[in-house]
């Protein structure tokens, strides 16, 4: 098992996290998880980071928000637990009701499917001290190569 950080995990590192949070039983496959052929079918991939099928429920019950973000931030979208605050027009902006997130503790990631279960892994307070979560060798060494 090796150490890495969930704001640098892969898609692969990051679901092994999802299953292991979620207890759901899962075999290692090279670098991709499977369910075991007696739960579900046999091929049937573990990939919540891809497969809403398998992360909507989570994301639903957990209360997770998503956001596409600008060009220049840590990942296409931002994901945050809890209930958003709506904003309203000022007299200088014209503009419809939006939602706005009001906090800094965000989980980025290239797809909305990412940053959320990337917020859903991370730690909270006082435990999001420590970002660093344990993974396999396998996906360790797999990552250096899609780097």
């Amino acid at each position: 098992m090796k150490m890495i950080n969930i704001d640098e995990a892969t898609s692969d590192q990051l679901n092994w996290l999802v299953a292991q949070k979620e207890r759901i039983h899962v075999v290692l496959y090279g670098t991709r998880l499977r369910f075991p052929p007696s739960q579900f079918s046999e091929e049937e991939l573990y990939d919540p980071c891809s497969n809403p099928d398998q992360s909507w429920h989570i994301i639903e019950r957990e209360e997770i928000s998503t956001i596409r973000c600008s060009s220049g931030s840590r990942g296409k979208w931002a994901a945050e637990k809890g209930q958003q605050s709506p904003t309203g027009s000022t007299e200088h902006q014209q503009h419809d009701e939006m939602f706005q997130f009001t906090t800094d503790d965000l989980s980025y990631g290239p797809t909305s499917l990412v940053a959320a279960m990337r917020c859903h892994v991370k730690p909270t307070w006082p435990e999001r001290q420590n970002p660093y979560f344990e993974v396999p060798d396998e996906l360790i060494i797999e990552a250096k190569y899609q780097a």
